[in-house]
């Protein structure tokens, strides 16, 4: 199979982060960047997309592991950016009179969010009322199983050879 550390599902995520990271981070300072990280994650969603269902081998479902590293990725390049505009704010302006003073809140802010981000979504795993309330809907949902099912459309094939109802049951309860 192919190499996971370079052509695995998580490394693909880890570069399609990187590539909107950029687009995000140095887009305002110089917005061709844009068109070129857009073109970029076009294609790659192209390639990948058909990577992934024709080309590749089943893999177990990461997928939740996976889009939190990309959240918390494009979180990591918001706090970039936020600095990053402060200080160029900062040095055109000389000093922190005007547009910095006005953007440096933004940091802190940015940096509560992700706090926010890390401890407040359970995605590892559910909390436990959750599991108690499913436990108890699974258990009031089970029936006794009786009689036995019979398609109707085997019947009909059973019926084209020539064998009764009886017959069938006689047949299925001899496996």
């Amino acid at each position: 199979p192919e190499d996971q550390d370079y052509y695995g599902i998580g490394a693909r995520s880890a570069r399609m982060t990187i590539t909107m990271a950029i687009g995000i981070v140095f887009g305002t300072l110089s917005p061709p960047i844009w068109l070129l990280c857009a073109l970029s994650l076009g294609m790659k969603r192209i390639v990948f997309g058909y990577l992934l269902v024709f080309a590749e081998n089943r893999k177990p479902d990461l997928g939740g592991v996976f889009w939190v590293f990309q959240l918390w990725g494009i979180w990591t390049a918001c706090l970039i950016y936020t600095v990053l505009m402060t200080s160029v704010l900062y040095f055109r302006s000389e000093g922190w009179n005007g547009p910095a003073m006005i953007t440096a809140p933004a940091v802190p802010y940015v940096i509560w969010i992700m706090r926010r981000f890390t401890r407040s979504f359970l995605w590892e795993r559910p909390p436990f009322n959750e599991i108690v309330k499913d436990l108890e809907v699974s258990s009031r949902e089970r029936q006794e199983m009786t009689g036995q099912y019979v398609q109707p459309e085997m019947l009909e094939d059973w019926a084209a050879v020539g064998a009764t109802r009886s017959e069938f049951g006689a047949t299925r309860s001899r496996r």
